[in-house]
């Protein structure tokens, strides 16, 4: 307990509390909201301010946590069939993830990512007719992918995303089953980072105090979730990746150019 206290005291007096409690808002927000993006928005920016081998797995906690939540009201809606599969990928996928962390250069891989999703975004964006995922195979392919990237750089939202999308899943399925993929793939996250030593007394003081401003911000954006019909959802995920994609991708240029 007095572990746990002295955390908590440690961050509270980080004088970036206050932003650091605006970041979680916003991710949290729009996680909850379209079902990924937390760990695309809070890592980079909570970086600028602590070490990011604390931003990843306080974030990667908190947001397995708030999956609880944000599950719930979608809880009928589950695939269960792709959620077996690729949550059983990802658990092989994220102690690779783990080793990756702070090994890689991080700007090229997201660079080359965030190729990726613009080439995707801009064609699901566009009047042609779009692809559609049949075969079951693929979910073990984009399962093992989230669970690698989702371990070095909480990206696992992403890559669910971009496979749920591809399903052609409605908004009630995809959010039901990546909720549910967030935690049964963040079962072993917490023993992964503890074996490997990054869980330090600031990622378990941020994981208490941000607590009531994650919760605060899972219900909103359940709440706003609920306004937007199947078509109008799905040009939301694919716009909000490219913009993901676009600000990848400056990221590299501005620190290489």
């Amino acid at each position: 307990m007095d572990y746990i206290l002295s955390s908590i005291n440690l961050v509270i007096a980080d004088p970036n509390v206050f932003w650091i409690a605006l970041i979680v808002l916003l991710a949290l927000f729009t996680r909850a909201a379209i079902g990924f993006g937390d760990g695309v928005i809070a890592v980079p920016l909570l970086s600028l301010m602590i070490d990011i081998s604390e931003a990843v797995p306080f974030i990667l906690f908190i947001s397995t946590l708030m999956s609880f939540v944000a599950l719930w009201k979608d809880r009928a809606h589950v695939q269960f069939g792709s959620l077996k599969r690729t949550a059983s990928m990802a658990l092989l996928g994220f102690p690779f993830g783990i080793l990756l962390l702070g090994v890689t250069d991080n700007e090229l891989v997201k660079s080359l990512l965030g190729c990726v999703l613009i080439i995707m975004a801009i064609w699901f964006l566009s009047p042609a007719k779009k692809i559609q995922l049949k075969a079951n195979g693929w979910s073990y392919f984009f399962g093992l992918l989230a669970g690698v990237l989702g371990g070095a750089y909480a990206f696992r939202g992403i890559v669910f995303g971009i496979y749920g999308s591809l399903r052609g899943w409605s908004p009630a399925q995809f959010k039901g089953t990546i909720h549910s993929f967030f935690l049964l793939s963040g079962i072993f996250i917490p023993f992964g980072y503890f074996g490997a030593g990054l869980v330090t007394p600031r990622v378990i003081g941020l994981f208490f105090v941000m607590m009531p401003v994650a919760l605060f911000a899972t219900l909103v954006g359940t709440w706003f979730s609920g306004k937007l019909n199947a078509n109008t959802f799905q040009k939301v995920i694919w716009s909000v990746l490219l913009l993901l994609g676009i600000v990848f991708i400056v990221q590299f240029l501005s620190k290489n150019m």
